[in-house]
């Protein structure tokens, strides 16, 4: 499903996580005193997740209206061929590249919860994330966001019922 009214939102959030970055980078070269555009890179985060998640659910209350059911199998499908061969292909293009850089960090990349030792780095923990996989913390909360939101949708009645008897 393409809905163009949505693209300028999508410009505008790419633009500020590109500009909070190279802005981050300018202030690491000593270029710039502060970062002023790095909370703007956060935002736009919350931006591309909600989109997602706006536009997940629109095709599942879709596809439960035109076909009376959601087909999770078909779901799964299309989101592991839209998403899994670039997420990999760059994986295997980073480990190449920092071949002697490796660690055990890089199965919590592989099975697709890389924001956990993000959030572990972040928290004062002893864990290392690989530099240039970083922003996948992001890429690993849409994807559990993937592994739970059909099923709650597909059920959402059932669960209502029974949030409701108690």
């Amino acid at each position: 499903m393409y809905l163009r009214g949505l693209n300028g939102l999508r410009a505008l959030a790419a633009c500020s996580v590109i500009l909070a970055h190279v802005c981050g980078i300018l202030v690491e070269k000593g270029f710039l005193k502060t970062n002023y555009f790095g909370h703007f890179g956060g935002y736009s985060v919350t931006i591309f997740f909600t989109l997602s998640g706006f536009l997940i659910t629109y095709l599942l209350l879709k596809e439960l209206e035109s076909e009376s059911k959601i087909d999770i199998k078909k779901f799964y499908m299309r989101r592991i061929l839209r998403i899994w061969p670039l997420y990999f292909f760059y994986i295997v293009l980073v480990v190449l590249v920092m071949k002697f850089f490796l660690s055990s960090t890089i199965w919590y990349y592989i099975f697709i919860v890389p924001n956990i030792p993000y959030a572990l780095h972040l928290s004062g923990h002893a864990i290392v994330t690989i530099p240039l996989l970083t922003h996948y913390w992001s890429v690993g909360v849409e994807e559990q966001f993937y592994a739970f939101w059909p099923w709650l949708i597909k059920y959402s009645s059932k669960i209502k019922r029974s949030i409701f008897l108690f």
